[in-house]
């Protein structure tokens, strides 16, 4: 099986594609994206991009069986609502576009707790608008997880989710374990979910809450 990940550099990313590698199943792990990950191995073949609206230009290149998609941004970190959308809308819709036309037998997604197209909340909104556009493509097999708060050691230092990090262990050790897992999404539970979802490809579309990751 080739498995096909948009997304490789963050935080899931880089868990989905490091356990990907060690999967005996996967044949070939091909990362998309605007930079290198640094990693030399065998089952790893990388195409990269100078924009992520140049997904559908290389298609071709990503030919596969499953595909996961781990792209995501911040407001901050895009500059604006817009160049928010860009990447948390198009360029996952785009994503789904390529694995449509290469027959993908799955497609799985990194949305939101809180996904909602009819949200007042932008972020919540634009995560539901997505899901909603994605369902609408009739993909073989779509799984769509949506997680809380991500755990997990980042390249990038943010601030206020490293401040509610904190605040989230401490919470995590005096709660019941539904509720915080409702609340808090390990990366590297998240990414064995993902992966083991796309193998099985179940057919139409399943989403999945942050309690049951």
């Amino acid at each position: 099986m080739i498995a096909v990940v948009a997304g490789a550099s963050g935080l899931v990313g880089r868990e989905v594609v490091s356990q990907l590698l060690e999967t005996s199943s996967i044949e070939t792990v091909i990362a998309v994206g605007r930079s290198r990950l640094g990693l030399e191995h065998r089952k790893l073949r990388e195409v990269s991009i100078s924009s992520l609206s140049d997904l559908r230009s290389v298609h071709t290149e990503l030919k596969g069986d499953a595909y996961l998609c781990c792209l995501g941004t911040t407001i901050k970190k895009a500059g604006s609502q817009e160049a928010f959308r860009k990447v948390d809308h198009d360029a996952i819709v785009a994503f789904g576009e390529v694995a449509k036309t290469n027959v993908a037998k799955s497609f799985v997604l990194v949305s939101a707790a809180g996904a909602n197209a009819k949200s007042n909340f932008f972020y919540n909104r634009v995560k539901g608008e997505t899901e909603r556009d994605l369902a609408a493509m009739n993909l073989s097999s779509l799984t769509i997880f949506r997680p809380g708060l991500l755990m997990g050691a980042r390249q990038e230092f943010r601030l206020t989710e490293k401040a509610a990090v904190i605040v989230g262990t401490v919470a995590s050790a005096v709660l019941p374990k539904r509720v915080s897992r409702a609340v808090m999404t390990h990366a590297d539970q998240l990414a064995q979910h993902m992966i083991a979802t796309a193998i099985v490809a179940k057919p139409g579309l399943t989403v999945i809450e942050a309690r049951d990751i």
